[in-house]
């Protein structure tokens, strides 16, 4: 019901209501993953730093929210900020650093 397609057709209450049983849903996905990462402490560090949502609001970027429940990730702060940079740019060069979840997020959107 969240999709472009079809999210005009809730009232705003059950669109509320939906994305927040998202972002519960994105929740019990962050716990598994981290009960996952069992010894690697530099990934477990990076996913327990990450709380989501930082940034960005899921009412106002309901794809983003959808993106994260269908890939099993959370947008990190400087991924919203390079994206928000990315769909309204102003004549900017931004540099992509490494081992900032480009590859994760373009694997879910192969070319």
């Amino acid at each position: 019901m969240l999709t472009l397609s079809r999210r005009h057709l809730l009232q705003e209450n059950w669109k509320e209501a939906i994305v927040k049983y998202a972002e519960a849903i994105t929740m019990v996905q962050r716990a598994k993953r981290i009960s996952k990462l069992g010894q690697n402490e530099a990934e477990r560090e990076r996913e327990v730093m990450n709380t989501g949502r930082i940034g960005w609001d899921p009412m106002k970027n309901m794809d983003w929210l959808l993106v994260e429940l269908e890939s099993n990730l959370l947008v990190r702060s400087i991924q919203a900020k390079i994206a928000a940079e990315m769909i309204r740019p102003r004549n900017s060069v931004m540099q992509l650093n490494m081992g900032e979840g480009k590859s994760s997020v373009c694997s879910v959107f192969p070319a």
